[in-house]
């Protein structure tokens, strides 16, 4: 049985790789981010992505949400988190 276990585990890590080399990302990531999400909740999920994804660079900038907001819009970011639905809902809504 441990052995029939080691196989497994072995054939699932050999999946991991051939699936990551398949798409493997070598592209540039801007991202916006308040300063509390960088320092706090961000850095293990940035540390996975880039285990996923090493050859892609992140260049991520701490900002406030209204700045967020522009920055976003105006295509100088990629991708962007927040913490106030109030500057986004009110483009959209009004």
């Amino acid at each position: 049985m441990l052995e029939y276990s080691n196989q497994l585990l072995a054939l699932e890590e050999e999946a991991r790789t051939s699936i990551v080399g398949e798409f493997e990302i070598e592209d540039v990531i801007r991202l916006g981010a308040p300063e509390s999400m960088m320092c706090y909740r961000l850095p293990p999920i940035l540390r996975q992505f880039k285990e996923f994804a090493p050859k892609t660079k992140l260049f991520y900038q701490p900002m406030v949400d209204v700045e967020i907001y522009r920055q976003l819009m105006s295509g100088k970011l990629d991708f962007a988190l927040s913490q106030s639905v109030q500057c986004w809902t009110q483009r959209f809504d009004g």
